[in-house]
Formats: C-alpha cells, sequence, structure tokens
C-alpha cells in the first residue's frame, strides 16, 4: 500500500514538473500577407519556447493533423473548433493569430485559448503604421502569453543565440520589452489639504518612495512611505495666530493594476489597503527606466469632521527603475 502511493505520488509530481503543452498555429492573413504572417507565428513560436514549454510548430501540426483537419484549422475561430483541435494535436493551449490590413496600417490580433476550460486566456491587438515594427509587436504579445500562463523566465541567452524564426540574420532586431519582478518609484510633488480647520499655502513639497512587486505584469502589490514638508495657519476661532511649519511621514500600502502592461505608455489604478486611491501614467521608453505622473486621494482626509489639518489629495511626478 506505501509503496503504491509512493509510485502514485511520484508520477503527480513528474507530471506537475512537465511543461506545459502549446501549439502555435500559422496566423492568417490575405494572400498578399500570408508569408509574413506565417512568419509571425513562428516568431512567437521561437519566443514561447525560449521559456519552460512544450511549443508545437507549424511543421508538427501539419504531421499531426490530416488534410481536412488543416483545413478546418484555417477558419477556426470558435470555442468548440478549437477545442478539436486542441485535443487532435494533444495540447493544452493553442495559439492563434490574424494579421489584417487597413491602408497602410496593419492590425495584429493574437488569441491564447486554454482547451481545458474552453476559453481565451489572453486576447491581444496592436495597430502599426510600419510593417517593421510587426515582428517587436509579435514578440511583445509572446511575452504577455507567457505571463498569462506563468511559464518561468528563460534563462539569459545572448542575443545572437536566440534569433526568432522569420528574422534575417544580421538585421537588428528590436529588444523585447523587460518583463519586471520589482520596481522603484521616486516621487515629488504636492500635497493639497482637504481644506478642514487651516488653510495651507497653495504648494507643499511632497517626496515619496514606492516599491512595486509584480505578481505578473499586470498586477502589483506596493508599499509607499513619503515625507510631506511645508506651513499653515489655524484658522480655528482661538488658535495661535501665525504661520508654523510642519512635516509628516504618511505611508501606506495596496495593490495595482495595468491596463497596457508591457506597452511603452502604461494607465494604472491602485488602491491602498485602508483609505486611499491613486490614477496615473508611467511613460517607459527604455526596459529599465522610466516616468509616471500619478493624482491620489485619501478619502479619510475628505471625510474627516473637520478638526485638525487633513491631506487628502496629491499629484506627483515620478522617476522608475525596473528590475
Amino acid at each position: 500500500m506505501r509503496s503504491t502511493l509512493l509510485i502514485l505520488l511520484a508520477a503527480l509530481s513528474a507530471r506537475a514538473a512537465e511543461p506545459p503543452a502549446i501549439a502555435v498555429t500559422e496566423f492568417q492573413a490575405e494572400a498578399a500577407d500570408r508569408d509574413r504572417a506565417k512568419g509571425l507565428s513562428g516568431v512567437v513560436a521561437a519566443r514561447l519556447a525560449s521559456f519552460h514549454a512544450r511549443v508545437v510548430g507549424l511543421d508538427e501540426i501539419r504531421a499531426a493533423l490530416d488534410f481536412e483537419k488543416q483545413r478546418q484549422l484555417a477558419g477556426c475561430a470558435g470555442d468548440s473548433c478549437l477545442a478539436e483541435i486542441s485535443g487532435a494535436l494533444g495540447v493544452r493551449y493553442l495559439v492563434h493569430g490574424r494579421l489584417d490590413r487597413f491602408g497602410k496600417s496593419a492590425l495584429l490580433n493574437a488569441f491564447v485559448f486554454d482547451s481545458r476550460t474552453a476559453r481565451s486566456v489572453l486576447r491581444w491587438s496592436q495597430r502599426v503604421d510600419d510593417d517593421a515594427q510587426l515582428v517587436a509587436e509579435a514578440e511583445k504579445f509572446a511575452l504577455q502569453a507567457a505571463a498569462a500562463l506563468g511559464l518561468e523566465q528563460p534563462q539569459a541567452v545572448p542575443a545572437s543565440a536566440r534569433l526568432p524564426f522569420g528574422a534575417v540574420a544580421g538585421e537588428p532586431m528590436p529588444a523585447p520589452p523587460l518583463v519586471p519582478d520589482f520596481h522603484l518609484n521616486l516621487k515629488l510633488g504636492n500635497t493639497i489639504s482637504s481644506l478642514h480647520g487651516a488653510s495651507l499655502s497653495t504648494f507643499n513639497v511632497r517626496f515619496d518612495l514606492e516599491g512595486d512587486y509584480y505578481f505578473n505584469p499586470r498586477w502589483q502589490a506596493f508599499v509607499q512611505v513619503g515625507v510631506v514638508v511645508g506651513s499653515a495657519s489655524d484658522t480655528t476661532p482661538g488658535a495661535t495666530t501665525g504661520e508654523k511649519s510642519f512635516a509628516l511621514i504618511p505611508a501606506f500600502a495596496g495593490t495595482k493594476y495595468t491596463f497596457r502592461a508591457l506597452q511603452s505608455l502604461r494607465p494604472y489604478l491602485g488602491a491602498g489597503v485602508t483609505t486611499e486611491a491613486v490614477v496615473g501614467l508611467a511613460w517607459v521608453p527604455a526596459s529599465h527606466f522610466g516616468f509616471n505622473l500619478e493624482v491620489g486621494v485619501n478619502l479619510a482626509g475628505v471625510s474627516s469632521d473637520g478638526s485638525g489639518v487633513y491631506f487628502g489629495f496629491t499629484n506627483n511626478f515620478g522617476v522608475l527603475a525596473l528590475f
């Protein structure tokens, strides 16, 4: 009995350690763009293969499917059809996409389908005005797909050793966006009182240092500690007249959601574990460096009863360092 349990546990452990099976089908397009679309699906397959995953490419798909199934795959869009194709290939995840042309612009749509749940894990779309950008966009989709599937990060490999399928040797490849694990944000801004009990000078200097941990490219947990320096005059009847300087150390923690993960411009929303809320826009022009603008509100300060000095609103400019 004991040996049977050990064998069962070993089998389950081995199965859990197996990399997920992903089939990358040939992206669809009109006749003039079919070769380009095929190359983009190859770029996605090559990038996913650099992660801990078993990727089924175009040649294996052709070998596994008969002619009728291949014809069915060309027009496959519904969940039942995708599930049938996944079953025929023996994979859980199916990556498919389409390249369309609108005048001088090209639109790349790509999807990741989970046959176990019969639903899409990721729906992705990007429009470009220059065909030279398509390879970089296919790489971005592959990185988002890897993040959505929770694939383990690939080991560092020299750039020359990971030339994607469809790229021409000697051509400079655009650097893929960093999938960060952590970032630091140093912010300088202004704290505005919620106008209860005292009048404050128009500008009160505020410094904040924030650290964010990435669960995935969209969701982060953060901790923020700041220093507010300024002056205030209490207008409460009977209070001592004259301005007094002050220094406060506000701190809070919470979560953030990024809407355009791994893009250059990344709008986000955040909420503290108590009563704080923030909204901002990050601009990340380089892999490890960026800037952000952010506004926040402390709902406790806004709804206070009027006694003392409260700080309800903040706005700031920050510098990001991503790791």
